[in-house]
């Protein structure tokens, strides 16, 4: 699903970073972790699907391409909990086509979900329930910007309704998530990342990301706890806006009787020149 507008985006990398630095920042529907970069061929990670236990709707999922543009090619699992009951899925999706979903899956489940290059404009969209055995691969024709790797549990959207409830999914543990670049393979811990709070940016957060370890494993957990402070902003995003100024009265007061001299002066040349009656 699209990412909503974020309050902050940034994290530009080339290469490896010597020292990486995670940025913060605030999004309306995913939190996680994603890495900026060009020359994405492939994302991976494994989780647990996580069993819900509210009445709504929560994504698990890895993607390539999803921070800027309009492209994001995506593969996961869904937890619902709706008056029908729960539902457990595996699905992908290429923007801005639907979900698809494919599989069937229960909470515990062990799933690793990938997407790969195969190809010019051609991809490899996998995931196996390791749990069970089950599995689903696909070839898709899509053509994906490679500028981002998104690892994110995500409030799911629907059209003609906005964001959905999330569901208490309580927590959901990425493990070895791994980002390709241009055929090498690297933890997002390796490079510049970007820390992702579901949640406005100085209020409470209804999701949020825990550290990000060397192996590529973090825990995204379920709680109204304080939203941090964007720490990257682009220049495009550092609006600043001066205080108004109170208004200059006797300036005000100057200026409104130069214009009433003015169409005194006016009236009396009317009348001199016999418009005036």
């Amino acid at each position: 699903m699209r990412l909503l507008p974020l309050v902050l985006i940034g994290c530009l990398v080339g290469a490896p970073a010597v020292a990486a630095t995670t940025y913060t920042a605030a999004s309306s529907n995913w939190a996680g972790y994603a890495v900026e970069t060009g020359g994405v061929t492939g994302a991976a990670a494994t989780w647990t699907v996580p069993a819900v236990t509210t009445d709504g709707y929560s994504s698990t999922w890895v993607g390539i391409g999803g921070i800027r543009g309009g492209s994001l090619l995506q593969v996961g699992t869904e937890q619902n909990l709706t008056p029908a009951g729960p539902r457990y899925f595996l699905w992908w999706e290429a923007l801005p086509q639907a979900q698809r979903p494919v599989l069937e899956v229960s909470p515990g489940d062990t799933v690793h979900a990938s997407v790969r290059q195969a190809g010019s404009d051609l991809w490899r969209v996998r995931v196996i329930d390791q749990t069970t055995g089950q599995r689903f691969t696909r070839l898709v024709r899509y053509r994906l910007s490679r500028t981002s790797a998104e690892w994110v549990e995500e409030d799911p959207t629907q059209v003609g309704a906005g964001l959905l409830p999330l569901a208490d999914f309580g927590s959901v543990t990425f493990q070895n998530a791994t980002v390709s670049l241009d055929g090498r393979t690297y933890s997002p811990a390796q490079l510049n990342n970007l820390a992702l709070t579901l949640g406005s940016p100085y209020g409470q957060a209804q999701a949020a990301p825990g550290p990000l370890s060397s192996s590529g494993g973090f825990t995204v957990q379920y709680a109204a706890v304080p939203a941090p402070v964007p720490t990257y902003a682009p220049p495009q995003f550092q609006v600043q806006v001066a205080p108004y100024p109170p208004p200059d009265t006797a300036r005000l007061l100057r200026e409104l009787r130069r214009e009433i001299r003015l169409l005194r002066q006016l009236q009396r040349e009317m009348y001199s020149y016999g418009y005036g009656y």
